[in-house]
């Protein structure tokens, strides 16, 4: 049986690829070699990397419901639509692969606050309500959706 130890793995330009702390912990400093990663990559099998796919919030926002709705930080979101009190269209940059997603929402600022899905779910949008318990819509400051489900 032979043993190797390393502590750093250069590339002939002496660049180092793979070093150790010391601790048995290894940090690879090898970027794709396209320097891209993507879904595509990630999922090309039926196996852990479907379950990577899977894993991975297809759209999210957090968004500002007060006036004209404005989105703070997001990911596949091109904008939100106002339809009213309590009534905010989440428009997707890209399509789900599907309707049959799972769809969270929360309200931040007043206590007693919901969110809420309203309508039919599309692979393009989702419309969402914010209101109170006792059902009166409301437009408030800190409202966040996050979708989990298919790439188109």
């Amino acid at each position: 049986m032979s043993i190797l130890k390393v502590n750093t793995i250069q590339d002939k330009g002496g660049n180092t690829i793979i070093s150790s702390d010391g601790s048995g912990a290894f940090t690879s400093n090898v970027a794709p070699k396209d320097n891209t990663v993507t879904m595509a990559k990630l999922s090309t099998s039926a196996t852990e990397a479907d379950n990577v796919k899977q894993r991975v919030a297809k759209v999210w926002v957090k968004f500002d419901g007060t006036g004209t709705p404005s989105i703070d930080d997001d990911f596949n979101v091109s904008s939100i639509s106002d339809g009213g009190t309590g009534i905010f269209t989440v428009n997707f940059s890209s399509n789900l692969g599907n309707d049959n997603y799972a769809l969270a929402g929360s309200v931040g600022g007043n206590s007693g606050r919901i969110m809420g899905q309203e309508g039919t779910y599309s692979t393009s949008a989702v419309t969402v309500r914010v209101n109170d318990f006792n059902g009166n819509l409301s437009d408030e400051g800190r409202n966040s959706v996050i979708i989990f489900g298919d790439s188109a």
